[in-house]
């Protein structure tokens, strides 16, 4: 009897320290999590204002990132000024953020961004509406964003992609 109450407590021991996080996992809720989230949300209302200052404050000068176009932009100086041409191309921009989630090393945002085309450089004729909801993944270290990763829900790409014009192709005037 004593031995299956020795096993039982034992077993019980274990699933109770499985389910705990380790020591060096910052908890949701932390000051530095708490401090990811606001820059980020700072971020998201000075891209819609064209006010930047808060992307300089926490951008790493050697950021990476993945989520514009088909290759990734490198540096500070080249992610600003790509975002700043497309804050230029969208007119009455918003974010409404949606849900987040941070770590001590990455933070997540589900985000859904309306606006209207206004420069078909973006791939849609001007004056179409635009309304997709994302992903937008950052890494950070020592407070620092040093990459950024964008997933756009494919629903949303297929809209997109539906009011974009049509070129015939090789491809599309073989098989008449």
């Amino acid at each position: 009897m004593k031995a299956i109450i020795f096993f039982a407590a034992a077993i019980m021991l274990c699933l109770i320290y499985s389910c705990n996080p380790p020591a060096t996992a910052t908890s949701a809720g932390s000051a530095a999590t708490d401090s990811m989230k606001l820059l980020n949300e700072q971020v998201y209302k000075g891209f819609i204002s064209g006010d930047f200052s808060a992307f300089e404050k926490m951008t790493s000068p050697d950021i990476v990132d993945h989520g514009m176009g088909d290759k990734d932009v490198v540096g500070k100086d080249n992610v600003e000024k790509s975002l700043k041409e497309m804050n230029t191309q969208i007119r009455n921009l918003k974010f409404d953020i949606l849900s987040e989630s941070a770590d001590s090393n990455y933070s997540m945002t589900l985000v859904r961004m309306t606006g209207i085309s206004n420069d078909a450089k973006i791939g849609m004729p001007v004056g179409t509406p635009m309304d997709m909801t994302s992903v937008d993944v950052l890494k950070w270290k020592d407070g620092k964003v040093t990459e950024h990763w964008s997933y756009m829900d494919p629903r949303d790409m297929m809209k997109m992609m539906a009011s974009m014009p049509h070129t015939a192709t090789a491809d599309s005037t073989m098989h008449k």
